[in-house]
């Protein structure tokens, strides 16, 4: 009797056997995995994150478990219509199981990534590849600047490209259910931007014969069913202003002019270029391969049809930004699997070639390598002011952001905070977000501040150089401000890199 027949016998032993069974390309399809496990666990629950979608996401789905409403996404106590909650949800479980440390927010996007590298490989030899093109692909993706830096931030786009990784899974292996499901899963994680990817879907179902029409009407049907429920609820209790911001906004708006400050086509394909040169240059080789071969490769085709869906929101867009390339990323991996003739594909050198290729994709950026992986501390500043207004601020007391982003100082504060500024080219970027206007909380500061209640303290976060902060406009605009409306209450100021905390409640060093 065997050791996996036998129940009995130490985990140890089965494991060793379970492994000799395995033929060698599987093997380390195994062992790549464990590693980039090992490696995404590095680091994990240390740092902050980022004062930006990061905190917006993670400060709704606190809002969710708050709440109890679990089907509108809010902030700053007004509901929000830019994204699906999938996301969220998964971000509320593991937060409210985890109080909502940095680990547990980032936990949800790490399994999203692992997901995606682990379909890959079963999907590169569901599509007739081998074993070794599969984990070539996987640890392509793996070790790429644009999907290793999403592993440790709280984004929509990596779950929504694990989505988009399975269906495409089940549309290899003709399922026309999982293709289906995973669809509509997928837009249930990122709305619209799933959209084009899952054309590019069907444009490969039928180029490689392994979608009918009746199959994609089933499909279709049953992405309807996953996706349209809480579409539905959301059109019954809000109206047309969902459908105002969730496509009129964060579609209409973003294609036609630059919502937030984005980067021209040039300067978004520099970006690619410089980020991902190893795996750009090995997916333009493939594509001339590909060509030469008349299309006759079904890996070669899905990473055709991939990347022309991903590349479409960059394309379209007057919005760009660096994360919208991260659904290209698997597509280049695909066809730089398919640059070497497939004669080779059986001999160890192939795998060396790759594990070369591994390195100089990960020694490319070492620097940004280093922030993401090993001490992803993206707000600082943040973290600590927010958690020192936790700490301090009462319920009646006025937080304030003045000429700066709030979302990382809502989180860590867990308070409401008003958005002030004197700048126009702020206030201008701000006020064309969807969610900052139907919240109300940015302000004009015209004629100082008003003066407070006798049992209401101030805290006001401001960004500051950090070899100028005594002397910035912004620091002497508030605090003057400040005495105006409250001439007899003493003023502290706390600092920290890039921010400055002007506060009369007494927390830091006084200012003269």
């Amino acid at each position: 009797m065997s050791n996996l027949d036998n129940p009995t016998r130490p985990v140890h032993a089965w494991a060793v056997e379970f492994v000799d069974r395995l033929r060698w390309e599987r093997r380390s399809a195994v062992v790549l995995f464990v590693g980039f496990v090992v490696v995404y666990a590095i680091g994990m629950g240390k740092g902050s994150h980022l004062d930006s979608d990061d905190t917006l996401y993670a400060e709704m789905a606190r809002q969710m478990v708050e709440t109890g409403n679990w089907l509108d996404n809010q902030w700053s106590g007004h509901v929000v219509f830019e994204k699906p909650p999938l996301y969220l949800w998964t971000l509320a479980v593991s937060g409210w199981l985890g109080d909502w440390s940095e680990m547990a927010l980032r936990i949800p996007g790490t399994l999203f990534s692992l997901m995606t590298l682990a379909s890959l490989m079963v999907l590169v030899k569901q599509l007739g590849g081998s074993w070794r093109q599969g984990v070539a692909a996987a640890a392509l993706v793996g070790v790429s600047y644009f999907f290793f830096m999403m592993t440790r931030r709280l984004m929509m786009d990596g779950p929504m490209v694990a989505m988009i990784v399975l269906a495409t899974l089940s549309l290899a292996k003709r399922s026309t259910r999982g293709f289906g499901i995973f669809s509509g899963l997928a837009v249930m994680m990122k709305g619209a931007a799933a959209g084009p990817l899952i054309l590019a879907l069907c444009v490969f179902g039928f180029w490689d014969k392994r979608l009918t029409m009746k199959s994609l009407l089933q499909a279709g049907g049953l992405g309807l069913c996953v996706a349209a429920p809480w579409h539905i609820q959301q059109w019954v209790s809000h109206g047309s202003e969902f459908w105002s911001g969730y496509l009129g906004h964060h579609v209409v708006e973003r294609a036609s002019s630059q919502v937030v400050p984005g980067s021209s086509l040039t300067e978004s394909l520099q970006l690619l270029v410089s980020h991902e040169p190893i795996i750009f240059l090995g997916a333009a080789l493939g594509l001339v391969v590909f060509v030469r071969r008349r299309g006759d490769d079904s890996v070669g085709r899905l990473g055709l049809c991939l990347l022309a869906g991903a590349c479409l929101p960059v394309l379209f867009s007057t919005t760009r930004l660096p994360h919208y390339w991260l659904p290209a990323i698997p597509a280049l991996a695909l066809l730089t699997v398919t640059a070497p003739p497939k004669n080779i594909w059986p001999y160890r050198m192939t795998a060396t070639a790759i594990a070369l290729m591994m390195i100089v994709s990960l020694m490319n950026d070492p620097l940004k390598v280093q922030i993401f992986w090993l001490n992803p501390n993206f707000g600082p500043a943040e973290k600590s002011i927010g958690e020192a207004v936790r700490e301090h601020a009462d319920e009646s007391d006025r937080v304030i952001a003045f000429n700066s982003m709030s979302n990382a100082l809502i989180f860590y504060s867990r308070h409401s905070v008003e958005m002030l500024t004197n700048d126009p080219r702020f206030y201008a970027i701000q006020d064309r977000v969807h969610m900052i206007r139907r919240s109300n909380v940015l302000q004009w500061f015209e004629d100082g501040l008003s003066p407070p209640a006798d049992n209401e303290h101030r805290f006001i976060v401001l960004r500051a150089s950090e070899e100028e902060a005594k002397e910035h406009s912004d620091f002497n605009s508030v605090v003057r401000a400040m005495r105006q409306s409250a001439p007899l209450r003493p003023l502290h100021r706390i600092d920290h890199k890039y921010r400055v905390l002007v506060n009369d409640k007494g927390l830091g060093d006084v200012i003269p």
